[in-house]
């Protein structure tokens, strides 16, 4: 999950992340989750997807 704007708190096994606008979140499967927002926050939940390896530069 990503945080464009505002703050979201994830709460994974009873452990807090505090994600800003451009945190990044892994929430691997079967992970027990909720979270919490403020308001006008926007984030981005993708499920299922592999990850895109880029070369090297």
């Amino acid at each position: 999950m990503v945080c464009v704007s505002g703050q979201y708190t994830a709460v994974l096994n009873d452990e807090e992340f505090v994600l800003n606008p451009g945190d990044e979140l892994f929430i691997p499967k079967r992970t027990e989750q909720w979270g919490k927002c403020i308001a006008r926050t926007r984030t981005i939940h993708a499920f299922g997807g592999k990850r895109i390896h880029r070369d090297e530069e």
